[in-house]
């Protein structure tokens, strides 16, 4: 995402990150959850939206999109995977 970084803040203060959260959680069909993915792996990246993502147990979350438990859309899991690999680099810091 272009000039992300000087829009962590704002994805914080709007609720972007809530609501994004919320399509991949309660959201019926496939494709809103794979974009509501890819845009949650992009602010995984930036430390604000990171902490709130990791306060909203996003590993819990994305869990559900990586085998065992989907065996789905290839696009869907590399992307949940791309997160569970920043969301273990976040822990070990």
């Amino acid at each position: 995402m272009r000039n992300s970084a000087q829009l962590d803040h704002e994805f914080v203060r709007t609720g972007a990150i809530y609501q994004l959260m919320n399509v991949v959680v309660n959201d019926t069909l496939l494709g809103p959850k794979k974009i509501a993915l890819m845009s949650i792996n992009n602010l995984m990246s930036l430390p604000e939206s990171s902490k709130v993502l990791m306060s909203l147990d996003i590993r819990k979350v994305v869990s559900h999109f990586v085998p065992p438990q989907f065996n789905g859309e290839p696009g869907v899991i590399k992307t949940a995977s791309k997160i569970m690999e920043k969301i273990g680099q976040l822990s070990s810091q």
